[in-house]
């Protein structure tokens, strides 16, 4: 007789998929706890699986399973932030319109959950307008990305954390996060406006200055998107340890607007430090690899010895 392959998780997490689809939630869950007894490698995969199957327990009535899941995904490993940056460089759409609508169901029940501790709710609240910020915007709702950023903003005011320095910390990133959507929606006054309150409220706020960079290089004043660049970059290094897509980000835009003024040197300088830094740094930025030109490519190549594949 021949060898029968065993199932392995991504079988299990397919089926699952499937029987979810289905509204057979039982053999759903099942599936999906068959996936994490025997879990991916990737821990990316491995967050995904536990997003579904807190969506189950939802759906079958087990909400206290499903938030026990969704907590420890925030607060433990922060894996579901995990999530939502591989999926938003991934430019997986329909993944993160997933993710956004199983976080807008688990907002709904924590809101009317009497069980559920005042400052833990609240706590829970914060993080969780704030990640839907994050995925509207990512998915171009930018009018209800920053209702879900005012909303997180709003709660963590009435409700400031314990040691003050965390306040700061909050509310100078949540400021830079909306600061984005108004940008990016059009309103270019009340993203700068973000920005300055980010800044006062955490001087230190380097998400703040790569912000005012960005809308800089976008009006074509590369001189100063170049310093708010290095505002940043001295920022990230004296008080944080910035998210690596941050410093991508920061990176392959310091790089563009160096070129754009001619200091090629520089440019070719900043491309290496980002490439150095984060290993899928030319798979996150290609919008902008796109946008220099084949010569200044050719240098890197053969500098770094750097492939652009």
């Amino acid at each position: 007789m021949g060898k029968t392959n065993k199932p392995n998780w991504k079988t299990y997490r397919d089926i699952g998929i499937q029987e979810l689809k289905l509204s057979k939630y039982l053999l759903a869950c099942k599936s999906f706890k068959s996936a994490l007894n025997n879990p991916p490698s990737n821990v990316i995969e491995k967050y995904f699986i536990q997003v579904f199957l807190a969506r189950t327990y939802y759906l079958m009535s087990c909400q206290k399973n499903a938030v026990k899941i969704l907590k420890e995904l925030f607060t433990y490993s922060r894996g579901i932030w995990e999530l939502a940056n591989h999926l938003s460089y991934k430019i997986d759409f329909g993944n993160i319109y997933y993710l956004n609508e199983s976080l807008i169901i688990f907002t709904k029940h924590i809101k009317e959950d009497k069980n559920l501790l005042k400052k833990e709710k609240v706590d829970f609240l914060i993080e969780l307008f704030w990640l839907m910020g994050f995925l509207n915007r990512k998915l171009e709702n930018y009018e209800e990305s920053i209702i879900n950023f005012s909303w997180s903003l709003f709660l963590l005011k009435q409700h400031p954390r314990s040691y003050h320095q965390l306040q700061e910390d909050y509310l100078g990133f949540l400021y830079a996060d909306r600061s984005i959507a108004y940008y990016l929606g059009g309103n270019i006054k009340e993203a700068f406006s973000d920005i300055n309150k980010s800044i006062e409220n955490n001087s230190f706020c380097y998400r703040a200055y790569i912000h005012a960079g960005l809308i800089y290089q976008e009006y074509c004043n590369f001189n100063m998107a170049i310093s708010m660049f290095e505002k940043a970059i001295d920022e990230s290094s004296e008080i944080y340890e910035p998210y690596i897509t941050d410093i991508s980000r920061l990176y392959i835009n310091k790089c563009f607007a160096e070129f754009k003024i001619g200091n090629i040197e520089n440019a070719i300088n900043d491309f290496y430090i980002g490439f150095s830094k984060d290993k899928k740094f030319i798979n996150r930025n290609q919008d902008i690899i796109k946008l220099i030109p084949e010569s200044l490519k050719n240098i890197i190549r053969i500098k770094f010895q750097i492939s652009f594949k």
